[in-house]
């Protein structure tokens, strides 16, 4: 099973990084899963939420992965309304 984490300028570290560690983690004891982080465009890096940058693994291809998770992003700049 392939698992696509897109992600995005702005997105949260803690929303993908936990899953990609567990995810990555069942995949090397054995599980059939495969994970990567994707853009939704080629870029070299993305810049998120806290100041991480991450280099992708690939763009994002519609129906390329058996499942996309899409973390969240942009609460640290949200204005107060």
């Amino acid at each position: 099973m392939l698992i696509d984490i897109v992600l995005y300028d702005g997105v949260d570290e803690l929303d993908f990084v936990g899953p990609m560690e567990i995810l990555r983690a069942a995949g090397s004891s054995g599980a059939d899963v495969g994970v990567r982080l994707c853009s939704r465009i080629s870029v070299p890096i993305i810049t998120c939420s806290f100041g991480m940058q991450v280099v992708p693994d690939a763009v994002f291809e519609p129906g390329a992965s058996d499942v996309v998770l899409v973390p969240g992003g942009g609460w640290a700049a949200r204005n107060d309304v």
